[in-house]
């Protein structure tokens, strides 16, 4: 029973860190399609001169500054995993270059299997240290919600 309850625990702190982790990727992805909305709203509105899309622009602007904040903390945190490991390359590959799961494993010539035990294995070290522990504890988005909003 106990270690049943240690690998629920341990399921739900990869799932914490792996949310924290994604967060550039959110970021970006919600300034995209801002981006897309200014561009149709400019598309739709050109004839009309008294619209006003700066309340848009500003969105985006935030939106970029906080997808670089998250940049910046997702690479100090990353910046524990060993250098030129095969985790901290999966974890970056994954979580700073936002790509898909089938890319990087044709990237690194690795089957799915070890591609996940790797990057479970990367995101173990990662939650034993105390820094990273420390991040996901101060930010109680986290910790209060299943699916924290960005």
């Amino acid at each position: 029973m106990a270690k049943n309850k240690e690998a629920r625990n341990q399921a739900d702190e990869r799932r914490l860190l792996k949310q924290y982790l994604t967060r550039y990727y959110r970021l970006n992805e919600r300034q995209a399609i801002l981006q897309t909305r200014l561009a149709q709203l400019r598309h739709d509105l050109r004839r009309n001169a008294d619209v006003d899309t700066s309340e848009i622009e500003v969105e985006i602007q935030g939106q970029a500054e906080r997808a670089k904040d998250a940049a910046q903390e997702i690479i100090a945190i990353l910046d524990l995993l060993p250098p030129y490991s095969i985790g901290r390359a999966i974890v970056e590959y994954r979580h700073i270059d936002c790509r898909e799961w089938l890319d990087i494993q044709e990237t690194l010539h690795m089957t799915a299997s070890p591609c996940y035990d790797q990057y479970n294995r990367a995101l173990d070290y990662l939650l034993r240290c105390k820094e990273v522990r420390a991040a996901l504890k101060l930010d109680k988005r986290f910790s209060k919600r299943k699916n924290a909003e960005f």
